[in-house]
């Protein structure tokens, strides 16, 4: 059986299609090539390798097994219980796995694809011990580097495994692929990635797609800094309630999330009631409850949640479908911090708005990148800028250049 005939029978059995790029690096993975893939939010990046160990086995007559490092326990507890639910034998290790005996699941090869932290895989100890021996090691056909732009963000001091994660090498078998999976990376990020991870750059297959999503419009407005600009918004709450437009609206820090969130409770006469509120508010204090609430009821079809006000920490994983507004309260940090926030817009391929209001405090040199700055102050296509930061150049005929829908752009200072 081929690659080919391969993706059919899981294309059957699972009841859908893989698009052109997960069908390129599936076949490069298979055929044993490190793979740095940068494909927009909601591309559908899981698939690549949630039907590997599946894709191995009706190759080779024998299961492969998938080992994925991702950076956040509710992300990879997220994507378990997913692949579970369609029957896929996933698993996570670390500090959230209470169930030791999952260990020796792993080692007997039980499970296709196990999800670690960084930190699970690098330290010494029973987790680690899992890849360094066994039947899940020998059978061990992929690395997989999920949100690889964390070696870049994260690699330094704050979470220093990530800066490491090229030492797996030495425990894995010699033939083993590593995948680099994002969905942004300029030039830059894509050159220091591919040395943390050992990665051969002649060697390596590049596979992307500029962050254009050509169903969301992008504005930008000088701000006052006043929360009546954003009085539309509230309109639209008042006025259609549980069937508003579904909103997020990041902000810069937790004053200003919690500001906004009180200035839009107090005048729609928020209801004390959690199950029936409107508005809410996500970031890392906010009390666990009000998170597990947002989690469970922003993604759903009918929610009636319709607006979050979030800091950064609503980010990674968070999939929900249907959000027609992505809302910067002043401008983010850097143009990968906005390209992987205001993506979520849209996925499901309605027209939506990626909309910053940014201040001149906002775009000072020491509060965000000179790329931000210049697409905050920028009288041309918007949709261009972006591009043209995260256009990799390299040579690769996987590579995509996509031209800008002009259709779309929108400018408003």
């Amino acid at each position: 059986m081929n690659v080919n005939n391969a993706l059919q029978v899981i294309e059957t059995k699972y009841s859908f299609e893989f698009k052109e790029k997960q069908i390129v690096v599936i076949n490069s993975i298979v055929n044993g090539k490190d793979t740095f893939i940068v494909l927009p939010t909601g591309y559908g990046k899981t698939k690549i390798y949630s039907h590997l160990p599946e894709i191995y086995g009706l190759l080779n007559n024998m299961m492969g097994t998938i080992l994925v490092i991702s950076p956040l326990q509710s992300l990879m507890l997220d994507q378990v219980a997913k692949m579970s639910a369609i029957g896929i034998d996933a698993t996570i290790v670390g500090e959230c796995q209470p169930d030791k005996s999952v260990a020796d699941h792993i080692l007997k090869g039980d499970f296709g694809i196990v999800f670690s932290s960084p930190e699970a895989a690098l330290t010494s100890g029973m987790w680690r011990k899992c890849f360094t021996s066994g039947v899940f090691r020998d059978n061990l056909k992929a690395v997989v580097i999920d949100e690889t732009h964390c070696i870049t963000e994260w690699g330094g001091e704050f979470r220093q495994e990530y800066s490491r994660l090229g030492e797996l090498r030495s425990i894995c078998p010699d033939d083993v692929t590593f995948v680099a999976l994002t969905a942004t990376a300029t030039k830059s990020i894509r050159t220091q990635i591919l040395k943390k991870l050992d990665m051969i750059e002649k060697e390596v297959t590049t596979v992307y797609q500029l962050p254009d999503r050509q169903n969301i419009m992008y504005t930008v407005k000088k701000s006052r800094n006043n929360f009546i600009e954003l009085q539309w918004l509230l309109d639209d709450i008042v006025k259609n309630k549980f069937n508003a437009k579904k909103t997020v609206v990041y902000c810069r820090n937790i004053a200003t999330c919690a500001n906004l969130y009180e200035h839009f409770s107090m005048n729609i006469n928020q209801c004390d009631n959690i199950t029936e509120r409107l508005v809410a508010m996500y970031h890392r204090s906010t009390a666990e409850l009000n998170k597990d609430h947002v989690l469970e009821e922003f993604p759903k079809n009918k929610s009636k949640l319709r607006l979050v006000f979030a800091t950064v920490t609503f980010g990674m994983g968070v999939d929900i479908p249907d959000i027609d507004y992505v809302v910067h309260w002043g401008a983010p940090s850097g143009l990968e911090q906005f390209a992987q926030e205001c993506g979520r817009a849209g996925r499901d391929g309605r027209q939506s708005q990626s909309i910053v209001y940014f201040t001149g405090h906002d775009i000072a040199k020491d509060r965000s990148s000179p790329e931000m700055r210049d697409f905050c102050k920028s009288t041309s296509c918007l949709r261009h800028a972006m591009n043209s930061h995260f256009k990799l150049d390299t040579c690769s005929d996987t590579d995509s250049t996509d031209k800008p829908n002009s259709d779309l752009l929108s400018l408003t200072h």
